[in-house]
């Protein structure tokens, strides 16, 4: 079961990281190609606008859920270490 969960783990982190990639790199060109039309003086009517509202929507909200999924991904492959169970201590009354 582990190598199982090895495996699934890896398969979720790279999707995960493809999601994000893939979502994320797209809105960071969108927005920068629309700041650079606008820094050259010819931005187109609407554009920015429309980017700025619709690339967190498009391209944020995936981007975020890519992140989740590869984390979820990492913690099938790298399991929480468990705190050390809690030893009763001796205040010297033991023989």
């Amino acid at each position: 079961m582990r190598a199982a969960d090895q495996v699934i783990g890896g398969l979720m982190l790279l999707a995960g990281a493809a999601i994000t990639l893939v979502f994320g790199g797209g809105s960071i060109a969108i927005l920068l190609h629309e700041f650079g039309l606008v820094m050259q003086g010819r931005p187109q009517v609407g554009g920015l606008m429309e980017a700025l509202l619709v690339v967190p929507i498009v391209g944020g909200a995936p981007a975020l859920l890519g992140v989740v999924l590869a984390r979820m991904g990492w913690r099938r492959i790298r399991p929480p270490v468990e705190p050390p169970a809690i030893q009763p201590t001796d205040f010297g009354d033991a023989p």
